[in-house]
């Protein structure tokens, strides 16, 4: 059976098919016919051409993965250290040991500061700095921000007062914008599509394995002071910047951008394709006005936030981020005060449980959303990979008020394992979800509004911070019940997320179930060639 269908719904159909030669019958007249088929099956070519060098050339991603993961977890150890290296509890007064000792700053200052002190400059940054990593270079990009928040992380050991650290840490916001666009959508132009889950779950590890590292400064502290310990976070961080700038390529000039294939009646065959080296894009832009620019990233932000799915998209990870700052900032203080003396004990178990719990959790998440979305068999009818989130987020919600809660620290250790291991699959899954949403060529600003969210989440350990040391806590909670107050924001974000993730995802499911029933009934009739 054969319907007329228009050109967009031609190319649609023809995506969902790539590696099968396929006849596509369009409106209009028999030119325009011929042409509407020449450009979408170029187009499909180039896509499987491209598709065939990245599984080709994987082993060297793999590497390339390696060294951003290594950045990542620096960056994210550049981010949490502040998190354990303060403690508010009434015997700790070491000013060598504790950074809020040392410079005199309360439990609402230190929550300003490591969330918003920092989350300011990173959201107004992120606004642009998406647009960038879509026109530069972005091995430079990831090298030269690691850098700079490794310099401004090491500064901070020479503060003398709590005003020195703010700019600092506005400095470390605005650099680390940078680096997660430029990281995410070079990994996605490097590796096929249908790994796009599982890489980003691989290199989100980095925030488990930074965040352990985090955790591990309470060691360090305990030995050297908190002083030296950030200086040797942002030595660690100048390392890995130098591995960026001498390993890592730009997939825009060593991969493939513009393709030329055989004639259409023949078969693709990698062996064939030769390939061209794409336009600095710098060229490009050299003349353009600041009324131009501006017109252009207003309407790349228009067209990443305009599909249903990425606003639902976006609503969810800005709770997501809210519950993990919340719990990241406040974690320790909570342990610290409802275990006088665990701090040793916490640093370690706290490591292992992020490295364990967060690392194994993300990693799955990754697999089993590319599992549900693309099964091997093609009988098997794929499944929305934003219900790994949805589900993630749903069971996690009771098992950190168990966290809380809980008697004894064996208890609570083993709650904030369960909710590491159900709550941190969602974010590959989430960013593969976003990419399949949003034009290729405006990923990067889609990235950098998905790091605008985490600065919208910071808004939820500031709340915390707020209410537990009671100037908003009124007749709702007391002056010291930071346990209630965090299972009311962190509970409560991870169940509204939850909601959001399976609209997403139901949403997603229908989609896969119209193209599917056009596919087989009446969109396109294929034909497979030898």
């Amino acid at each position: 059976q054969l319907k007329m269908i228009s050109k967009d719904s031609c190319f649609a159909r023809l995506k969902t098919i790539h590696g099968i030669k396929t006849k596509v019958y369009c409106k209009g007249t028999s030119e325009e016919r011929d042409s509407n088929l020449n450009d979408m099956q170029d187009s499909t070519e180039k896509y499987n051409a491209e598709e065939m060098i990245k599984e080709k050339n994987i082993q060297r991603s793999y590497f390339v993965l390696a060294i951003l993961l290594i950045t990542f977890a620096s960056n994210q150890w550049s981010r949490q250290a502040m998190y354990y290296l303060c403690d508010f509890s009434f015997g700790s007064m070491d000013p060598f040991k504790y950074m809020n000792r040392g410079l005199d700053f309360s439990k609402e200052m230190y929550a300003a500061l490591a969330s918003f002190g920092f989350t300011l400059v990173f959201a107004i940054v992120s606004l642009f700095s998406g647009d960038v990593s879509d026109k530069y270079s972005r091995n430079q990009i990831t090298s030269l921000s690691c850098l700079i928040w490794s310099v401004a992380t090491a500064a901070q050991s020479f503060a003398t007062k709590f005003t020195d650290l703010v700019p600092l840490r506005a400095i470390i916001g605005a650099s680390q914008a940078f680096y997660n666009p430029a990281a995410y959508t070079l990994l996605a132009d490097i590796f096929p599509a249908r790994m796009v889950g599982s890489i980003n779950g691989i290199f989100s590890g980095g925030i488990y394995l930074g965040g352990a590292l985090a955790s591990l400064s309470i060691v360090l502290d305990d030995i050297i002071g908190w002083r030296n310990t950030l200086l040797l976070i942002g030595g660690v961080g100048v390392a890995a910047s130098i591995l960026c700038f001498l390993i890592i390529p730009e997939p825009r000039e060593s991969l493939v951008r513009t393709i030329q294939t055989p004639q259409l009646s023949k078969k693709v065959d990698a062996s064939n394709i030769e390939t061209t080296i794409e336009e600095n894009e710098i060229k490009k832009s050299s003349n353009r006005s600041i009324s131009d620019i501006t017109k252009d990233a207003i309407q790349a932000l228009f067209d990443v936030v305009t599909p249903y799915q990425a606003k639902l998209l976006f609503s969810a990870a800005t709770l997501r981020f809210c519950a993990g700052f919340s719990i990241g900032i406040w974690k320790a203080p909570f342990i610290f005060d409802k275990f006088p003396g665990s701090e040793v004990a916490f640093s370690s178990s706290n490591a292992l449980i992020m490295t364990v719990g967060g690392l194994s959790s993300t990693l799955l998440g990754g697999y089993l959303s590319d599992v549900l979305s693309n099964p091997k068999d093609p009988n098997t009818v794929p499944i929305a990979r934003s219900w790994v989130p949805a589900i993630g987020s749903l069971v996690a919600a009771p098992l950190f008020a168990g966290f809380i809660l809980a008697e004894t620290q064996q208890a609570t250790a083993l709650f904030l394992l369960g909710e590491y291991l159900f709550a941190e699959c969602w974010f590959g899954p989430t960013l593969a979800a976003l990419f399949q949403v949003v034009p290729k060529d405006r990923r990067g600003v889609a990235q950098g509004l998905f790091s605008l969210t985490t600065a919208l989440g910071n808004f939820g350990p500031v709340l915390v911070g707020r209410l537990a040391g009671g100037e908003l806590g009124g007749a709702v909670v007391s002056a010291d019940s930071l346990g209630n107050t965090l299972i009311a924001v962190v509970s409560g974000a991870y169940l509204l997320a939850g909601v959001l993730f399976s609209l997403v995802a139901i949403d997603e499911d229908k989609k896969i179930a119209q193209n599917r029933a056009a596919t087989s009934l009446d969109a396109v009739v294929i034909k497979k060639t030898t």
